[in-house]
């Protein structure tokens, strides 16, 4: 029986590695770890109790393109001032919607996958 199991990392294939760090660095504000990144194969960002990875799509067995069986769902404190600073990045961007659980919107990073920023009240 397999115990203590934590979701640890993400890996995710993109075109341009250093379009996609600069949306989830500077636009999400994600902080790379500098020691374990190898620039340009990946670069790993923290993402509070899980990490991100950045990989180039041109490593063996990747695959590229819009995944739409998986979302990125980043947790924020006030998701107005986050689609604010997204729409300043010039990063397209859904309206919020208001749910019975929160608020969301969604996102487009440079490789097509769509995280959805939200709130939970």
């Amino acid at each position: 029986m397999l115990t203590n199991i934590t979701l640890s990392n993400i890996n995710l294939f993109v075109k341009d590695i250093n379009s996609a760090k600069l949306f989830y660095t500077k636009a999400l504000c994600l902080v790379e770890n500098t020691k374990l990144s190898a620039v340009p194969s990946f670069i790993l960002l923290n993402a509070d109790a899980c990490k991100i990875t950045l990989q180039d799509s041109s490593a063996p067995g990747a695959a590229t393109g819009k995944a739409d069986s998986v979302e990125l769902g980043f947790e924020v404190e006030d998701v107005e001032a986050a689609r604010k600073r997204l729409l300043e990045w010039g990063v397209e961007v859904t309206e919020i919607q208001q749910m019975g659980w929160g608020g969301e919107f969604y996102a487009t990073d440079p490789d097509g996958h769509r995280p959805t920023i939200f709130r939970r009240l």
